[in-house]
């Protein structure tokens, strides 16, 4: 997952407007951390099911 991540990251910042580094990482966290939180609340698998 780190890998993925951490290519999210660069791909985020490389193609952003934020004004600084620490900003667009502030942003990533907060994505993750609002997507695993969701997740918790509301567990199901991913993607459709056959």
């Amino acid at each position: 997952m780190m890998h993925i991540t951490i290519r999210l990251a660069e791909a985020v910042i490389h193609n952003s407007d934020y004004p600084s580094v620490e900003d667009c990482k502030r942003a990533i966290t907060l994505y993750f951390d609002t997507r695993n939180e969701d997740f918790k609340a509301n567990p199901q698998r991913a993607g459709r099911k056959i």
